[in-house]
This record gives C-alpha cells, sequence and structure tokens, in this order.
C-alpha cells in the first residue's frame, strides 16, 4: 500500500469513526434549548390603571334614585314598620337617603367600574373610589360583622318550601308561592321598600317576582332576626356592576344612586368641586317618596287618613357630614 493509499485509508476510517461514534457506560447529557414565553399577570384590582369597561353611550344610562320611605306616615295610615326597623338597626340608612344625588359622577363611577370579589373600584375625575362591605359599614356607622348574610340561596332548598315560604306567605297558597300579592300585607310593603333602597330596581306595576334571597330578607324582618346590610348592599352593587359588563344581555340601570352618592360626598369630591365651582354644572336629583299614597295604590288601604307631608325637596334635603372613622379616601 503506497503512500496515498495509506492516506485514503486513513480518511475513511476517520469517517467511518465520526459516523459511528464507540458507545460508553458513561452518557453524555444531552442539553435542551428551552425558550419561555412570559405570562401576562393581571394586576391586582387595587393596581390597575383607569379603564372605561362600559359600551353602553354615557347619555344611554340611567341613574336609578332609592326611594324616600316615610316610616311616620305608613304608621298613621295603619301599617306600623318601625318595630322592624328599630329591630334591625336600619335607621341611619333610611335616614340618610334623604339627601342628593349627582347622576352625571354616578356614571362617570359606572362606566370605569370594575370589581372582584372584595373590592368594587372606579374613577371619578381623576380621584380613585374604592368600596368594600368595611367602607359602606363605616358609611352607614353599622358593624361589618355579625347578622344573617344572605346570598345567592338556593330557590329550591328545603328550608325555603318548608320554611320560609309557610311563614312569609299568606296560608291556603296553592303551589309555590311567589308573588307579592300572596305575601302578608307588612312584608308586602316591606318588598315594595326593598325593591326601592336595597335590592334596587325599577319600578314596576307588575306583580313582582320574589327571588329567594328577597324571601331570605322578608322571612328575617318577619322573625326580626338581625340581617348584615352592609354585605347585602355590597353584594348587590357589586353584582350589578358585573351584570352591566354582560354584553350578552346588557343592562342600562345603575342601582343605589343615592349610596354611591354619598360616598362621593363622604370622599370630599363633592366639596372639592363645589370649592372649585365646578358643582353649578352639575344636575342634582332626589328620590321619590314611598308613603301612604303608595299603600292606596297597592290595594292595601282604600283611603289616605293623614295625608303626606314631608318635605322632599333639594332645599330641604341639603345636609353636611363628617367622614365615618374607617373611611379611606383614595387619590391617584
Amino acid at each position: 500500500m503506497d503512500a496515498q493509499q495509506q492516506e485514503l485509508f486513513n480518511h475513511s476510517q476517520q469517517v467511518e469513526s465520526s459516523s459511528n461514534p464507540q458507545t460508553s457506560n458513561t452518557q453524555t447529557p444531552t442539553v435542551i434549548s428551552v425558550t419561555t414565553t412570559p405570562v401576562y399577570k393581571e394586576p391586582h384590582i387595587l393596581d390597575r390603571e383607569q379603564h372605561i369597561h362600559l359600551s353602553t353611550p354615557f347619555e344611554g344610562l340611567d341613574v336609578l334614585c332609592e326611594s324616600l320611605v316615610d316610616f311616620e306616615n305608613l304608621r298613621r295610615n295603619g301599617v306600623d314598620l318601625t318595630e322592624d326597623l328599630r329591630k334591625q338597626g336600619w335607621e341611619n340608612y333610611f335616614d340618610r337617603l334623604y339627601g342628593p344625588i349627582y347622576p352625571l359622577l354616578v356614571k362617570e363611577f359606572w362606566r370605569c367600574a370594575d370589581a372582584d370579589d372584595q373590592f368594587i373600584v372606579s374613577f371619578v375625575l381623576g380621584v380613585k373610589i374604592v368600596i368594600t362591605e368595611g367602607s359602606i359599614a363605616s358609611l352607614l356607622n353599622m358593624e361589618s360583622s355579625g347578622g344573617k348574610r344572605i346570598y345567592n340561596i338556593p330557590p329550591r332548598s328545603k328550608r325555603i318550601t318548608e320554611v320560609i315560604n309557610p311563614t312569609i306567605f299568606k296560608p291556603n297558597v296553592e303551589g309555590n308561592p311567589s308573588k307579592n300579592k300572596e305575601l302578608h300585607q307588612n312584608l308586602r310593603v316591606w318588598l315594595k321598600i326593598i325593591l326601592g333602597t336595597i335590592h334596587h330596581r325599577p319600578a314596576s306595576n307588575s306583580s313582582d317576582y320574589i327571588n329567594a334571597d328577597q324571601k331570605c330578607i322578608l322571612y328575617c324582618i318577619q322573625k326580626g332576626i338581625k340581617i348584615n346590610l352592609p354585605t347585602l348592599l355590597f353584594r348587590y352593587l357589586r353584582d350589578s356592576v358585573r351584570e352591566t359588563r354582560n354584553n350578552m344581555k346588557p343592562r342600562s340601570y345603575i342601582p343605589l344612586g343615592r349610596l354611591l352618592s354619598d360616598v362621593f360626598i363622604e370622599h370630599g369630591l363633592v366639596d372639592d368641586l363645589e370649592k372649585t365651582r365646578c358643582m353649578d354644572d352639575l344636575a342634582i336629583d332626589v328620590g321619590k317618596p314611598l308613603n301612604a299614597r303608595n299603600l292606596k295604590s297597592m290595594g292595601i288601604i282604600k283611603d289616605i287618613r293623614v295625608k303626606p307631608t314631608m318635605d322632599v325637596s333639594w332645599e330641604c334635603l341639603k345636609d353636611q357630614r363628617k367622614m365615618p372613622h374607617g373611611l379611606t379616601v383614595w387619590t391617584l
């Protein structure tokens, strides 16, 4: 074998050796290159930037005003709910409903409102507004703990059919009672009040369907069982925020306009606007009275024995309140 043949043989051996490496008991670890894609983590609701979440046009929103319940006039016309009111400790809440409602500010709040289980967060003219069960309790000077928490009650539960329905509805009502005319008289009026101030929705002259939560509220009122009102208000407001984001079934009305306006007042937002003379351009609204005239229209009384005399004009409802202890002001 000459030198060229030897060189060719050596080269072929090298190629064969490289294409068929020798096995070894020690395995060489394989390095795999992994490319990671950053996962977006949404900021906590308290850390999110201001954003308009609602597709409904500003002018298409309708702010509901809570009813101004004249318990004294109801009593003087034969429907005395004052003892129920006292047992629940709701006097301050219904007193505070006699105040101004700022529809434009409420609409601005609603457009930017966001909610999770514990917080409702929005912005009004650059001011961050945070609402919780605790802040509502502070606003109303109530305890945030204690009392019955009523929420999302199963409508077909055994307790509803066997305990609650027989208590709140008149006897001898066939089937599954659910209409307000089938309630005991005082509870018919309470349902009217609840739908106008707590589970707040547009007024209707039809026989209102009563859901399971409302049945439980009426049962507790009838039995004198204390209800946690701040929890009731917060959860209804929170769920209303979420429901208005439902593009399949959009809802244009905003409940609890007076409660939201009261939050703006206690945050100092209204005072700041008054100091800068911006309040002159803001419309002010108030709720409609609920009194003996409503009893007559509901067929509960035939004649009004004592006419309502309470003044619910804006001039009469003007007030100034101090910031309740524990209510936090959030600003940018």
